[in-house]
């Protein structure tokens, strides 16, 4: 609804007390001498908004598009990454262990000793002796498997680490680049002493 105009009105008043009205022309005329851009303030308060708005849909669009660029190279880059299988079977002597555990160590130094070692992924061993450790980064990794605390198999044979030593800082380091793993670890007897030094 259009806002009424003050000024016309006193015009309106100021000429109510003539016999007749002034004809539309007078009216037009006035009209025009007080709002000389009547047809033109529209344009400008709409082109004054845009200038207005510009600025934030400028920032508003960087943004998104930024967001999007991280996003799929964030993307890619999960789906370029190399993950790896660490899988095989663990044995005790010449059965396969019934039930235990194996850690993978994730290995940060570059020589023995091994100083910096810190535990990456632990999985049960399944009642055939298969290990599985899924999704594992690129890098060298140290073994430990254990057989399950009190069983049969618990009183014979101790924690080994691949391939078939007792001490970490002797056993032997798998390195993944470019390929899985596959290796079978063959559990000490306790009374062996030979590969433990």
């Amino acid at each position: 609804m259009e806002e009424p105009d003050y000024i016309e009105e006193k015009f309106r008043e100021s000429l109510a007390g003539y016999t007749a009205e002034p004809p539309p022309a007078v009216w037009d005329a006035i009209r025009r001498e007080l709002h000389p851009e009547s047809g033109r303030p529209e344009i400008g308060r709409n082109t004054g908004i845009w200038s207005k708005l510009t600025p934030r849909l400028i920032n508003t669009f960087s943004a998104v598009a930024a967001t999007v660029i991280i996003l799929v190279l964030t993307l890619l880059y999960f789906l370029n990454h190399d993950l790896h299988r660490v899988h095989g079977h663990a044995y005790a002597g010449e059965t396969r262990l019934c039930s235990g555990t194996a850690i993978l160590f994730k290995v940060n130094d570059k020589v023995a000793p091994y100083d910096s070692v810190t535990p990456y992924q632990t999985v049960a061993v399944d009642s055939k002796g298969y290990y599985h450790f899924s999704d594992v980064d690129d890098g060298r990794y140290l073994l430990r498997i254990s057989p399950a605390e009190n069983s049969d198999q618990s009183i014979a044979y101790k924690t080994t680490w691949f391939n078939q030593q007792g001490p970490s800082d002797t056993s032997h380091l798998i390195n993944l680049e470019n390929e899985d793993f596959y290796g079978d670890v063959f559990l000490l007897e306790k009374g062996d002493t030979t590969r433990n030094k």
